[in-house]
């Protein structure tokens, strides 16, 4: 590759710079996506509507039935005939099993809310360290890139004066010593920001999106 070949790559290195983004837009997108953040969530649903028909237990109901029918020997003569009824059924007292069982539900729907707050700490923490890792990626890829250009032009200086003052070779051996230097920090660079993109997708539950 030439040295304006790999000008050009730095500077598309440049425009495919990812964001960092913001920790809140994380959060928001890991809430949607990680499937231990989406079970905690059905599970404190399933809790809540438990406790919620344990309560409605203690309300009175109302049923009504019926039936309809025809009497007699002959179809011609026949009488029609039919029951309609209403039920009020009144909870009083059980021995205290329902509220026991109302306890017992209130104490799982709390043990589910205190669930999901554990696992909202682990996903912020999984988020922050996944965007301190990428910032340093970052960090790291503009060093490389800035070290990079700066052995490019080295070598560019040496090859010119040794042709034009037909110096000795040990400049332009030097530099490209240092290019290759320069183009290994780079690789180990872009290697480590790419780590950081698929960690960053991980602790968002986006892995699948990841191109």
């Amino acid at each position: 590759m030439t040295t304006s070949q790999q000008r050009a790559a730095l500077a598309a290195l440049d425009q495919a710079r990812p964001a960092i983004g913001r920790l809140d837009l994380a959060m928001e997108a890991a809430v949607n996506n990680r499937p231990e953040l989406k079970a905690q969530l059905q599970r404190i649903k399933t809790a809540e509507l438990s406790l919620k028909s344990i309560k409605g237990e203690r309300l009175p109901s109302v049923s009504a039935q019926g039936d309809y029918g025809l009497i007699g020997t002959q179809i011609d003569n026949t009488l029609s005939t039919y029951n309609v009824g209403v039920h009020l059924s009144v909870p009083i007292f059980d021995g205290g099993q329902r509220e026991g069982r109302i306890g017992e539900s209130r104490s799982q729907f709390n043990q589910e809310l205190y669930k999901l707050d554990v696992v909202k700490n682990q996903v912020n923490l999984d988020l922050r360290e996944a965007l301190v890792t990428m910032k340093a990626a970052l960090e790291q890829q503009r060093i490389g890139k800035d070290g990079l250009k700066a052995a490019l032009t080295e070598v560019s200086l040496a090859r010119e004066r040794f042709h034009v003052l037909s110096s000795n070779t040990l400049e332009l051996s030097n530099a490209l010593f240092s290019l290759v230097r320069a183009r290994d920090n780079m690789i180990d660079a872009l290697f480590r920001l790419n780590a950081s993109r698929v960690n960053l997708a991980r602790a968002q539950g986006r892995l699948e999106e990841l191109r």
